[in-house]
């Protein structure tokens, strides 16, 4: 694609990526945050090529406690209007629309959109898929195509969903896969982008590496090694079978919470609705994962495509990214 570049390799001098922006359809360009290009350093050692998975682990989970803790305090609530001028944020969108409403910085990170500035596509059509975040997308009608853009060398279903896989994991062998990655500088809950049961809620330990394509584009194992929760919904056999979601943690989010629509926290059981709220990450930027299984999903001409040209998608959450397969 002209103009387009690959992600800059760990090492180079160029602290920026490219995305493009579905809506204008301009490529852009993402600066990365001084702590992401430093946990992208100690993850990567550019003269050797080895990782050192549990030093480096314990540093950005050390990292990203004490960042935790800092941005939970009172006296952290003086540098949002640091970070809106820095990202240009628009909090005319924001259910809290003054900087006075958020009490720390983390409250001020979680913050809540209003819903009329991110409607649901097709809110009568249950067929039809949504991104479950504000967030640069990429994703993959058959989950072992995304090895072109996920480069770890542990990179199997198995490893994922651990525990789960035996149960679920199997059954989504060849289905369809998004990355949905939240920059810091993004709406940080996350929505359903299906409607069902939620019938297993699975939390996995790990590290806390970051989740940067940078990083992602190189043989660092971050998503089969991060912190992460794997949800699985019972959508029905006559609609996409059982999908699964998961929120990866990522450097400077050790924390994530579930929950339901009205704040109460997430359980097993529940029946949850399509485009509603299913959870939030505090500061830094993540990813939620989707797993589809095979012969249910037809996403968008357009997402595929630019998947394959390996440059992510900048969406907004509750667009329409695809609809079931029509048999």
């Amino acid at each position: 694609m002209t103009g387009v570049t690959e992600p800059p390799q760990i090492g180079d001098n160029r602290q920026i990526i490219k995305i493009k922006d579905r809506r204008t359809g301009l490529v852009i360009q993402e600066n990365i945050p001084g702590y992401v290009w430093q946990a992208l350093q100690l993850m990567y050692n550019s003269s050797s090529g080895r990782v050192f998975a549990k030093q480096i682990s314990s540093i950005l989970t050390k990292m990203s406690r004490d960042k935790g803790k800092e941005y939970d305090t009172v006296e952290s609530a003086q540098e949002i209007p640091h970070f809106i001028e820095l990202h240009n944020l628009d909090m005319t969108i924001m259910l809290k629309k003054n900087v006075e409403d958020y009490k720390t910085f983390n409250d001020f990170f979680a913050r809540p959109v209003d819903p009329i500035a991110r409607p649901l596509a097709s809110p009568d059509n249950e067929n039809v898929i949504v991104s479950p975040a504000d967030c640069r997308m990429v994703l993959f009608s058959n989950i072992i195509d995304s090895s072109i853009w996920v480069k770890g060398s542990n990179w199997t279903l198995a490893n994922l969903l651990q525990q789960r896989y035996e149960v679920v994991g199997k059954s989504l062998e060849g289905g369809a896969f998004v990355i949905a990655r939240l920059a810091p500088q993004d709406y940080h809950r996350f929505h359903w982008p299906v409607s069902g049961k939620v019938v297993k809620i699975t939390p996995i330990d790990g590290a806390l590496y970051t989740v940067n394509p940078i990083a992602i584009n190189q043989s660092i194992n971050v998503y089969t090694e991060n912190k992460r929760c794997v949800v699985e919904i019972d959508t029905g056999d006559d609609h996409f079978g059982i999908v699964v979601l998961i929120a990866v943690g990522a450097t400077m989010v050790g924390s994530y919470a579930l929950f339901q629509k009205d704040g109460v926290p997430l359980e097993e059981g529940i029946r949850v609705h399509r485009g509603d709220v299913s959870g939030e990450f505090r500061f830094g930027g993540s990813t939620v994962l989707v797993l589809f299984q095979k012969n249910r999903v037809q996403f968008d001409d357009d997402l595929v495509a630019q998947s394959k040209e390996k440059l992510e998608m900048l969406i907004q959450v509750n667009d329409r990214i695809g609809e079931k397969l029509k048999k």
